[in-house]
C-alpha cells in the first residue's frame, strides 16, 4: 500500500512525506478507494484531480489531530513524573532528618542527583520544599532537642555534644543527597535559602542556643553556656592539637565540630537583636594556655623543646578561622615568652634555627614567627645567618638544575628560568620585607650567582624572555580590542608589569645591562634575516612581524631603559621598505618562479664572508637579474645568498599525487633543478651544473639520497628522483646543516660561555662518566686522568685559573664537592668516590 502511495506522490510532485508517513494511521477501506481510483487512470478528468486534493486535505486534518492527542498524552505522562519526583525528594528529605542513612532511602542516590537535576530550576518546588523542611523541623525534630537539652548539669553538656555531632552527620548526608540544590541559584536566592549545612546549623542553634543568648536567661543559664558549655569546646580544640602527627581520624572530626559550634554562635549573635555579647577573652585566654602547657618547662634537651615547637608552629599555620584567630592572640605571647627562656644557649639557638629554616618559603609562618621574637624581645637568634644561608643553598641548587637542564636555551627554558628566579624574589620579599632589607637579600643573591658563574647564563635567558614576552604582549593587544586607544593603554600596562619584573632581575647581575643589550641585537638580528619577514607587501605594517619587531626594540630602550643600537630600527624599516619594492617587482612579473629579494643597507646589517658555493640555475639568476634592473635608481650589490628555496616535485610522471613541495637550501634547490629534462645525472654532470666544490656536493648528497629520501642511487652510480618517495605532508622541510669546507672565522660577541665555565663543564662531565664506566676510584687516580684529559683536550687550564686566582686541585675538589651534594657521586673511605646509580 505505501508503494502505491508513493507512486502516487511522485505524480503528484509535492508534498509526498506527510501522505507516506500517515497513510497508516487512516482506515483501510478509506485508503484502499482512494488508491484504486488515482491507479486505475491518471489522466482523468478534473473531477478526479478534486477528490485527490480532498483526499490529501483529509489526512493533514487527520495528522493534526492525532498530533494534538499524542501532545497532550505526553504533557500529562510529564506532569505526573513531575509529581512523582517531587513527592519522592519531600519524602527523602523527611527520611534524612529522622536519621535514616543512605542505603535505607527507598531509592540509590544516584536516581535522587537524576531527579535534583530536572528540578533544580523550578522555583515553586524550592518554596515547597522549604516549607516541608519548616513543618518537619517545627513540629517533630525541635521538641525532642529541646528536650535532649533542657537540663544543666555535666551530663547533659556530654548529651549536648552527642545531640550535635549526629545533627551534624545528619545534615551532612542531606547534603550528599541534594548536592545539586545546594549548587543551584533557585534554592538559595536570598538569606532563607543559603546553602544545606549554614541553614540547617542555624536552625539547631536558634532552638537550643539562642534561648541562652537572650538577655531575660537566668544566671544559671549564663553560667551554663560560658563555664560549662563553651568551655568544653575550647577543650575539644585543645585536645584536637596535641603534640601528635599526623593528627588521627578522631582529632579532625573533634576540630570540624568545634568550629562548627562556634559558627552557630557566630551566626546566632550577627542575626539576634537581644544578644547579650559573651566574654570570650577569659576563655580563650584560658584555652591558649592550656595550648601552651607542654611548654611551661624548660626541656633538658633543646631539640626536644624545637621539634614541639616546630609542629605546634605547623599548626597555627592553618588557623584562620574565627576560634583560631581568637585563640592566635593569646598563644603568641606565650609561645614568645617562652622561647626567650628556652633559647639561652647557642646550641638550643642553632637547633632551632636549623629545623625553623629548613625551607623559608615553604614555611613562611615559622620564619616569621621567629623574627618577630627576635624583634620584641631583642633576642639575638641568628635569624638573617639562617635566612641568607638558605637563600644560598636553595639558588645554588636552581641554578645548577637550570643549567643542566638548559643545554640550548630557547625560549621556552628562557622563559622558565626567569619565572623561577622571579617567583623567588617576590616570595622572599613578600615574607622578609618587614624584618629585612631587600638590599641585603638582593646581595646575596649577587654573590651567588657570581660564584656560580652564572651572571652571562641569566642575562642571555633574560634578554630572551624580554624579547618573547614583549612579542606577546603585542599580540595579546592586538587581539584583545579593534580600539587603537585601547589597544595602546593595554601594551603600556602589561609593559610596566614586564618592567617591574625585569628590574628584579637586573638587581641580580648589576654590569650586566650592556651584555643583555648585545644579546638582544644578536638575537634580532638573526630574527630580521633568517626569519620568514620577507615577504611581498602592499602597505608598510602590512607585514605584522616587523610592527612588533619595531614595538619590541622600542620599549627596550624607552622602557627598560637599554641602549639598543639605532642600526636596528633601521634595519627593521630597511625590511619594510624592501618588501614594498618586492611587492611592486612580483606584481609585474610574469615568471614562473616565485622569489623574495632584500634590499637592504649593508652597513647596518651584520656581514658573512660571501661563499660562492653553487652556481644557481639560470631561471633563478634571470629573476635576480629582473629584480635588478627594477632597482634601477639604487646602487645594488648582491652581498647576500639565497636562504631557503621552495620547490615543486614531481617524483612519479605517472601519478599526480606524488607532486610534493620541497622547502630547502639553496643548494639543495640546484641539485633538484638540474634535473630538469633529466632523468639520470653522474656525479660528474651533478658538479658540472652546480659548478659545486666536489667534498660540499657529496656533503649535500648525504642529506638527500637513501632508499626512503627523495634521491636514490642507481646501479651505475647515477642519481634519479625517487619514484617511490612517498610523505603525508604538505610541506617537506629538508635539515640543511652541512660542514662546510670553508670554515669561517669567528669572533667573540660576549654571549658565549667563558672559558672557565667550559672547563668546569668539561672536567664535572668527565668524572661522571669516568665514575660511571668504573668505581670506585681513588681521589689521586682521578685527579691525574683529569690533568691527561684537559691536556689531551688542548685546555689551557693554568692561564684559565690563574684569572680566577685559584689552582687545579682546589677546582676538582670544588667540582667533586658539587657533584657529591647533588647525590651524583659519592665518598668512600674517604679517598675514594663512586658513581650514585
Amino acid at each position: 500500500m505505501s508503494t502505491i502511495l508513493r507512486n502516487l506522490e511522485d505524480f503528484l510532485g509535492k508534498d509526498s512525506t506527510p501522505l507516506v508517513e500517515t497513510s497508516l494511521n487512516l482506515e483501510p477501506n478509506l485508503v484502499d478507494e482512494q488508491v484504486i481510483v488515482a491507479d486505475a487512470d491518471l489522466d482523468k478528468s478534473d473531477d478526479e484531480d478534486e477528490q485527490i486534493r480532498n483526499y490529501r486535505e483529509r489526512l493533514k486534518r487527520h495528522d493534526q489531530i492525532e498530533d494534538g492527542h499524542k501532545r497532550r498524552r505526553h504533557n500529562i505522562d510529564i506532569h505526573d513524573h513531575m509529581i512523582d519526583s517531587q513527592n519522592m525528594l519531600l519524602r527523602v528529605l523527611s527520611m534524612i532528618l529522622h536519621g535514616k542513612k543512605e542505603y535505607e532511602l527507598p531509592c540509590s542516590v544516584a536516581y535522587i542527583y537524576n531527579i535534583s537535576e530536572s528540578l533544580r530550576h523550578n522555583s515553586s518546588f524550592a518554596s515547597m520544599m522549604y516549607q516541608k523542611e519548616d513543618e518537619i523541623f517545627d513540629t517533630e525534630i525541635a521538641s525532642i532537642l529541646r528536650e535532649r537539652n533542657s537540663m544543666r548539669d555535666k551530663e547533659v553538656i556530654k548529651e549536648f555534644i552527642k545531640s550535635f555531632t549526629d545533627w551534624l552527620a545528619i545534615l551532612r548526608r542531606l547534603q550528599i543527597v541534594f548536592t545539586i540544590f545546594d549548587e543551584s541559584p533557585n534554592f538559595r536566592t536570598h538569606e532563607e535559602k543559603r546553602r544545606i549545612i549554614p541553614f540547617w546549623i542555624t536552625k539547631f542553634g536558634r532552638v537550643v542556643l539562642e534561648p541562652l543568648f537572650n538577655s531575660d536567661s537566668d544566671s544559671s543559664d549564663k553560667h551554663f553556656m560560658e563555664n560549662g558549655l563553651m568551655k568544653c569546646f575550647l577543650q575539644f580544640f585543645v585536645t584536637t592539637y596535641t603534640f601528635y602527627d599526623p593528627p588521627s581520624e578522631q582529632m579532625n572530626e573533634d576540630y570540624t565540630l568545634v568550629n562548627d559550634f562556634f559558627d552557630i554562635l557566630k551566626v546566632i549573635s550577627d542575626n539576634t537583636k537581644h544578644t547579650k555579647p559573651l566574654n570570650l577573652t577569659s576563655l580563650f585566654k584560658h584555652a591558649a594556655a592550656m595550648f601552651v602547657k607542654e611548654f611551661d618547662n624548660t626541656y633538658e634537651e633543646p631539640s626536644q623543646f624545637v621539634s614541639r615547637l616546630k609542629f605546634l608552629l605547623l599548626k597555627l599555620r592553618d588557623f584562620k578561622d574565627m576560634i583560631c584567630v581568637e585563640m592566635r592572640m593569646h598563644i603568641d605571647p606565650l609561645l614568645c615568652s617562652i622561647c626567650k627562656g628556652c633559647l639561652t644557649s647557642n646550641f638550643a639557638k642553632q637547633n632551632f634555627l636549623e629545623i625553623i629554616f629548613e625551607d623559608v618559603i615553604e614555611f613562611r609562618f615559622q620564619v616569621e614567627f621567629v623574627y618577630s621574637v627576635q624583634e620584641k624581645y631583642r633576642l639575638n637568634l641568628h635569624a638573617w645567618e639562617s635566612t641568607k644561608s638558605f637563600i644560598e643553598k636553595k639558588l645554588t641548587i636552581m641554578i645548577i638544575r637550570q643549567k643542566r637542564e638548559t643545554r640550548t636555551l630557547k625560549l621556552y627554558s628562557a622563559g622558565q628560568v626567569m619565572a623561577d628566579l622571579i617567583n623567588f624574589s617576590k616570595n622572599l620579599e613578600d615574607i622578609l620585607a618587614k624584618y629585612v632589607r631587600m638590599s641585603s637579600v638582593a646581595l646575596v643573591i649577587q654573590n651567588v650567582l657570581k660564584r656560580t658563574n652564572s651572571e652571562n647564563f641569566v642575562a642571555e635567558a633574560l634578554a630572551r624572555y624580554m624579547h618573547h614576552e614583549l612579542i606577546n604582549v603585542f599580540n595579546a593587544a592586538e587581539e584583545s580590542s579593534e580600539d587603537k586607544d585601547l589597544s595602546i593603554s593595554l601594551r603600556n600596562s602589561e609593559v610596566e608589569k614586564l618592567s617591574l619584573h625585569c628590574s628584579m632581575i637586573f638587581s641580580m647581575i648589576p654590569g650586566k645591562r650592556n651584555l643583555v643589550t648585545a644579546i638582544y641585537e644578536n638575537i634580532l638580528r638573526k630574527e630580521l634575516l633568517y626569519g620568514s619577514i620577507i615577504m611581498p607587501t602592499r602597505l608598510k605594517n602590512d607585514c605584522i612581524e616587523l610592527v612588533r619587531e619595531e614595538f619590541a626594540v622600542r620599549c627596550m630602550g624607552e622602557k627598560f631603559s637599554l641602549n639598543v643600537n639605532n642600526s636596528l630600527l633601521i634595519m627593521i624599516h630597511d625590511l619594510q621598505k624592501s618588501n614594498l619594492e618586492l611587492y611592486k617587482f612580483v606584481s609585474q612579473s610574469k615568471s614562473q618562479f616565485k622569489a623574495n629579494f632584500c634590499c637592504l643597507k649593508k652597513e647596518d646589517w651584520t656581514k658573512e664572508l660571501p661563499g660562492e658555493f653553487v652556481q644557481l640555475p639560470n631561471e633563478l639568476t634571470d629573476v635576480a637579474c629582473r629584480y635588478q634592473k627594477s632597482l634601477n635608481k639604487q646602487n645594488f650589490e648582491w652581498y647576500y645568498q639565497l636562504q631557503r628555496v621552495t620547490l615543486n616535485v614531481l617524483f612519479n610522471e605517472n601519478d599526480s599525487h606524488s607532486l610534493k613541495e620541497i622547502e630547502c637550501s639553496s643548494y639543495q634547490a640546484a641539485i633538484f633543478l638540474a634535473f630538469q629534462n633529466r632523468y639520470v645525472i653522474s656525479l660528474k654532470e651533478l658538479q658540472s651544473i652546480t659548478k659545486m666544490e666536489l667534498q660540499f656536493l657529496e656533503e649535500n648528497l648525504k642529506l638527500l639520497v637513501g632508499k626512503r629520501m627523495l634521491l636514490c642511487h642507481t646501479k651505475n652510480k647515477t642519481y634519479e628522483i625517487n619514484s617511490k618517495f612517498m610523505s603525508d605532508k604538505k610541506v617537506i622541510k629538508l635539515h640543511n646543516y652541512i660542514n662546510k669546507k670553508k670554515k669561517f672565522q669567528l669572533t667573540r660577541t660576549g654571549i658565549e660561555r667563558d672559558d672557565f665555565e667550559m672547563m668546569h663543564m668539561r672536567i664535572t662531565c668527565f668524572i661522571t662518566r669516568k665514575l660511571k664506566a668504573n668505581s670506585p676510584i681513588e681521589y689521586l687516580k682521578l685527579v691525574e686522568d683529569i690533568l691527561h684529559y684537559l691536556v689531551e683536550s688542548n685546555v689551557n687550564f693554568k692561564q684559565i685559573l690563574t684569572c680566577y686566582d685559584t689552582d687545579i686541585h682546589a677546582f676538582i675538589k670544588k667540582i667533586l664537592d658539587e657533584l657529591t651534594g647533588e647525590v651524583y657521586i659519592r665518598r668512600v673511605n674517604e679517598n675514594y668516590y663512586e658513581y650514585v646509580p
